[in-house]
């Protein structure tokens, strides 16, 4: 089971056709990860999203992601 919001899907298929739909950044919540992003994006030119937006990316850590653990000892 996935999850948009309060909306419920199936298949992670299902879920991301309907982010595409949304037209915006959003989480896919799944039983043991979740996704996020713009869905539907398919390409990016100097810094540039398809509809004129300006892409934005940032890496987010916790502490099971292997490079934290390097840093840490």
């Amino acid at each position: 089971m996935y999850k948009i919001d309060d909306k419920e899907f199936e298949t992670l298929s299902d879920a991301m056709k309907h982010a595409e739909t949304l037209n915006r950044f959003v989480v896919i919540k799944g039983a043991d990860y979740e996704i996020c992003g713009k869905f539907g994006v398919d390409s990016i030119e100097n810094s540039t999203l398809p509809d004129g937006n300006e892409y934005q990316w940032k890496m987010r850590r916790d502490e099971t992601h292997r490079s934290w653990r390097k840093k840490l000892g």
